[in-house]
């Protein structure tokens, strides 16, 4: 991966994130070739160095034919208590901003329009449905709402922390029934990992 090369001019870092995918996509299209159909690719090389995809349960035998290790994408649950208010404790006021570079919270939702954040959130990014728009999401059926990527988000800001929005984690549904679980999943933790080393996705 980039972080593993070590190299330190950002023209040189475009240019072998660029080397990277290309790779990427030439193993890809060698898969396509004997038959192997892959879906939902998502392609790494800040942090990881391979591609995430979908692909059909007989074709995984043949992966190894081309040098390809596949890996199961694994689920995994953060913390299931969520922010309560204690009585007598007064909510935390945002503290004077540091500088400095941003503390990426890679995490469930964060809400922007918190009184606590206003004007120290970065532009941030949503793993998860795969867009610019990082907020938590809520059930459809009423009740629960991610909160616990707005909650540590506070806490940063209090600290006098500006913030990039990463949203990993959160309602997503459930392995098994028809319900959601909040629940992230590798792929999305390291699309976010990308995200958080390249904020603004230009390779550098």
């Amino acid at each position: 991966s980039l972080g593993q090369a070590r190299i330190a001019d950002p023209g040189d870092q475009r240019d072998y994130v660029d080397s990277l995918e290309a790779e990427s996509a030439a193993l890809r299209s060698a898969l396509g070739a004997r038959g192997i159909r892959l879906s939902d690719v998502v392609t790494y090389a800040r942090t990881f160095n391979g591609f995430a995809a979908t692909v059909r349960t007989g074709d995984l035998a043949d992966l190894p034919s081309l040098g390809v290790t596949a890996q199961p994408v694994r689920r995994f649950y953060p913390a299931t208590a969520e922010p309560v208010k204690a009585p007598g404790v007064r909510p935390p006021i945002a503290a004077a901003p540091l500088g400095g570079a941003s503390v990426a919270v890679l995490d469930t939702g964060v809400d922007p329009a918190h009184p606590l954040l206003a004007n120290r959130l970065d532009p941030g990014y949503d793993a998860v449905d795969g867009d610019d728009d990082p907020a938590p999401a809520g059930d459809p059926r009423g009740g629960r709402r991610e909160a616990s990527g707005t909650a540590l988000a506070g806490i940063l800001v209090a600290a006098g922390e500006r913030v990039l929005p990463i949203r990993v984690a959160g309602l997503q549904p459930a392995t098994q029934g028809s319900g959601l679980e909040d629940v992230a999943v590798s792929d999305q933790l390291l699309a976010g990992l990308e995200r958080a080393v390249d904020p603004d996705g230009d390779g550098a």
